[in-house]
This record gives structure tokens, sequence and C-alpha cells, in this order.
């Protein structure tokens, strides 16, 4: 038994509210346990220069990740 009485094959309620935020071009806020995470999408048009004229159609993802402060003990 785990310390908020579950089980040790059951997982943390999880929750999605998607469109949390209104400026983004698409959000969701994810809550599992006492974890809570905002992820947040914007586009631009337009590849990296380094991707220009490549023979198949291609985007690029980049990511940024971060902690708020006290987020952890």
């Amino acid at each position: 038994m785990r310390a908020d009485g579950r089980v040790s094959t059951q997982i943390r309620p999880i929750r999605f509210v998607p469109n949390f935020t209104k400026n983004p071009a698409g959000s969701v806020l994810i809550e599992m346990g006492g974890t809570v995470v905002l992820c947040t999408v914007s586009m631009e048009n337009g590849v990296p220069s380094w991707l220009r004229g490549q023979r198949y159609q291609r985007g690029w993802l980049t990511a940024e990740y971060c902690m708020i402060p006290s987020a952890t003990d």
C-alpha cells in the first residue's frame, strides 16, 4: 500500500484540460496526483535555413522545460 492509499498496481488519477490558456496555438493542463504540467504550443511559418530546399517536407520541433521556484522539496 502506498502512502496515498493506492495499491502498487494503481496509477494516480489523471486529468487533462485542453485549451487551458487562450493565446497559444494550443495548450493543455495535465494533472497527475500532485504533479501539474502546463504545455503550450506556438508555431511559425517556415523552417530553419538548414532545412530549406530539402527533398521531403519536414518541420522543426524545439522544447523548453521550466520548473517554478519551490516546485520540489
